[in-house]
């Protein structure tokens, strides 16, 4: 019996494939037949005739492409098949499933209806919807109420319409595109991703955001399998301390190296600065490389609080940070010697001391004519009254005040605070507050050893932590410029080889032949030069070895001095004074109703000068002088020039153009504030709240690592040093 019954199913399907067939000359794929079925019953219901298949599943066979259901009902006559139940789809690796679908043989068409279809490619991407239709012919998926599709490393792309090409193993997304991956947020109006390339392309209006940073663009990809994501066409990002445009950029996930291409733009408003360039590589280790004319503008207003920006450009620049507390001691001690070398003011200090012997010279001749009472001998100087200091305290022996100050202010074991030894270091008539604390320490306690020494060691190291100093981790900014480096301001320009500047001690050294030129026609140079930068001005500015300054009276005539150091001092970038120290040589045109008559030939040891409105109003010398005086017609051109004499006003840079010629953006901010962070609809909807839960949990690490960092900070301001090592240093003083 059940012999008959499988050859009398074999048959029916034999004859269920036979009206189709019969209608028109079809090839084998295109013939619509019924391959597999648990049973199929006939029927004719309206005039039209109908097969119901059931089947563990059914199958159908179309265009290369099976049909699975647990039911079916085939209608002949309109050549359409609605089946239900475990409904799938499948050909050549891809499979659409759901309960329920309507195949249009005909049109070669299968419309899956909800209230979840999926799609699974055959790299395991799987794409859902609520309503879906799929091209047995083409191998074409569309939707178009809303999608979304997940890959196994679960990432998201979700949008209002979208495509599936088969056969090119292409998603294309349209219409409200959201996309996730790895701590990356997207939204755009359109995307396409190649599953055999790994790379989501994405056009118009495309934003992305990562940690703080924002991101604006027209163009580009992702490259999923090499981490790596591309922005072309009109590029905008910002994030808390910065803006920038540029005309691509390439991130590299893994590394954090990212890579900027011409029209760059890179704005700090809290600096107020911009950089600017067409190449920029900046790697993780925050370090930035700056090719192709880059430049810098630091804008701001001038003396007459006139906006007036400064431009700074070079071959190339490098512009990095390190923490304070990673410097190495020695480069911090060279930098303090240079700040103080630069602030030192050596002529100052010289006419003080000229003032101080005049002084002397004075009251001894005072003395001896009788106005002044003269000094007596001291046989006893212990005799000789103490001296106050400016809150009434006499000045004894720096020990006895010491101890003395010590018991009244800590009786018993009372244990001294760092902010206590502040108070003695103030109060000590020999304490000197400039010093470190640890050097205040040595004078005003640990030479008190009977004190210490009666300190147990877990008492010497809670002393000891509240002594200690927590580390500096300010960040710092550095640059260093290499090659054709120039500097352009309306009152103010600059050109050397190379330079080198650090927030370390906000000087800039320049090397390679350096000048610089103060309202067009001063012109200073020297073999080396230094220049200290104070609230964004110029503040001093040392030239070292083979210094010289040259101010244009006229195309052939030019006062010189030359010095083997000079000290320029600026306000406001104004050049107010400088100083010329050691082997003074100048060159001076007197003018007499605006012609030049008589040239001043000057020889000292040192010298100053007042300039104001760019010209040497006052010149005074703290040392012998000898001066000559010549008519202009009777002193021999060449022997109008010191040497080493060169004006080379023809390598000023004359306008911000010669320093780059790109404009300068204002801040964009604003058009931006408005777009909001995609919320991930349809993933949400069809996935779980699989993002949802991905932000959440991105948030929660954020917040890990916040804390992580915070405590971290804490742990190294309040780092115990070892009490062994402790013990030891007060043992050794």
């Amino acid at each position: 019996m059940n012999l008959i019954r499988k050859v009398f199913n074999i048959a029916l399907l034999a004859f269920c494939t036979l009206p189709l067939a019969a209608q028109r000359n079809l090839s084998e794929e295109d013939i619509f037949r019924l391959v597999d079925a648990a049973s199929v019953q006939q029927f004719e219901e309206f005039g039209m005739n109908y097969r119901k298949v059931l089947g563990d599943p059914a199958r159908f066979l179309h265009n290369n492409t099976f049909l699975l259901c647990d039911s079916a009902v085939w209608n002949v006559s309109a050549k359409y098949v609605e089946a239900f139940g475990n409904v799938r789809i499948v050909q050549d690796g891809t499979m659409l499933s759901s309960e329920s679908a309507t195949y249009l043989i005909d049109n070669n068409l299968v419309r899956f209806n909800g209230p979840l279809v999926e799609l699974v490619d055959k790299e395991g991407n799987r794409l859902r919807s609520d309503r879906m239709v799929y091209n047995t012919k083409d191998s074409v998926a569309t939707y178009e109420s809303g999608g979304a599709m997940k890959d196994k490393e679960g990432s998201v792309i979700e949008s209002r319409t979208g495509i599936y090409d088969s056969k090119i193993n292409t998603f294309t997304f349209d219409g409200e595109v959201e996309v996730y991956t790895d701590t990356i947020f997207m939204k755009s109006t359109t995307m396409r991703y190649l599953t055999d390339e790994k790379r989501i392309y994405f056009g118009h209006n495309t934003y992305t955001w990562r940690g703080d940073g924002f991101i604006k663009s027209d163009a580009g990809w992702y490259d999923n399998s090499k981490g790596i994501i591309h922005f072309a066409l009109d590029v905008y990002m910002n994030n808390d301390d910065y803006e920038a445009w540029c005309d691509e950029v390439y991130y590299h996930r893994e590394t954090g190296r990212t890579e900027m291409y011409n029209n760059i733009q890179i704005l700090n408003e809290k600096d107020y600065m911009t950089i600017l360039g067409n190449k920029l590589i900046y790697t993780a280790d925050t370090v930035a490389t700056l090719t192709d004319r880059p430049a810098i503008a630091y804008y701001g207003e001038n003396e007459n609080h006139i906006v007036d920006s400064l431009f700074f450009g070079a071959d190339t620049l490098h512009l990095y940070t390190v923490k304070r507390n990673y410097i190495p001691k020695e480069t911090i001690d060279k930098a303090k010697e240079r700040k103080k070398s630069l602030l030192f003011d050596a002529l100052t200090e010289l006419r003080n001391k000229q003032a101080e012997e005049r002084a002397k010279e004075a009251e001894k001749k005072m003395r001896e004519l009788g106005k002044l009472p003269p000094i007596l001998p001291q046989k006893d100087s212990s005799a000789v009254p103490p001296v106050q200091d400016s809150l009434g305290t006499s000045s004894l022996d720096s020990l006895a005040i010491q101890v003395d100050t010590t018991a009244a202010m800590f009786p018993g074991d009372t244990i001294p605070t760092q902010k206590m030894l502040h108070g003695i270091a103030r109060d000590s008539t020999f304490s000197d507050t400039s010093k470190p604390l640890s050097e205040l320490q040595d004078s005003t306690l640990l030479q008190t050893g009977k004190l210490l020494s009666n300190l147990p060691d877990s008492t010497m190291v809670k002393m000891q932590e509240e002594l200690a100093e927590p580390p500096d981790s300010t960040a710092l900014k550095h640059i260093i410029a290499y090659r054709n480096v120039r500097v352009w301001r309306s009152d103010l320009q600059m050109r050397c080889d190379s330079l080198f500047f650090s927030e370390l001690d906000s000087i800039a050294q320049l090397f390679g032949r350096p000048i610089l030129w103060n309202k067009i026609k001063n012109q200073l140079t020297s073999d080396e030069m230094q220049l200290m930068i104070k609230d964004g001005n110029l503040y001093r500015g040392s030239m070292l070895s083979n210094a010289m300054i040259i101010t244009q009276e006229d195309t052939i005539h030019f006062n010189q001095i030359k010095s083997t150091e000079m000290m320029g001092f600026f306000r406001e970038n104004q050049l107010y004074r400088y100083d010329a120290l050691g082997g003074v040589y100048a060159i001076f045109y007197v003018v007499e109703d605006q012609t030049i008559t008589t040239i001043n030939v000057k020889e000292a040891e040192s010298m100053t000068a007042v300039i104001k409105d760019g010209n040497a109003e006052r010149l005074i010398y703290l040392s012998k002088i000898n001066s000559d005086a010549y008519p202009l017609a009777e002193l021999a051109k060449e022997k109008q020039r010191l040497k080493g004499f060169e004006w080379r006003g023809e390598k000023r840079p004359v306008d911000r153009f010669d320093i780059t010629s790109q404009p300068v953006y204002l801040s964009h901010r604003d058009r931006y504030i408005d777009i909001t962070r995609p919320d991930y609809t349809y993933s949400n909807r069809y996935y779980n709240d699989h993002m949802s839960k991905v932000i959440n949990e991105i948030n929660t690490r954020a917040e890990r690592e916040r804390q992580r960092q915070s405590d971290l900070a804490e742990e190294e301001a309040s780092s115990e040093p070892d009490s062994l090592n402790v013990k030891t240093e007060v043992e050794k003083k």
